[in-house]
């Protein structure tokens, strides 16, 4: 099923992007991977998918937040 939604990806469907960008970032049925999810999202909000442009914001806030509050550790 992943590489079916690889090879849909790989044609353009913003959907199947999305949905790859949320199962990287979940880490379900593959690695979790921020970078992996980033892309993913970032590809099919490209192309106008409004729900893949929500998670790309809200992952970037995220690793934002992560990056800050590593900063400020004592």
């Amino acid at each position: 099923a992943i590489n079916l939604l690889h090879r849909a990806s790989e044609n353009g469907d913003d959907s199947a992007q999305c949905y790859l960008g949320s199962l990287y970032e979940e880490g379900k049925y593959v690695n979790k991977s921020y970078q992996e999810a980033l892309r993913f999202y970032e590809l099919a909000a490209l192309q106008g998918n409004s729900d893949a442009n929500e998670r790309l914001l809200g992952l970037n806030r995220q690793i934002e937040r992560s990056l800050y509050n590593l900063g400020n550790e004592p």
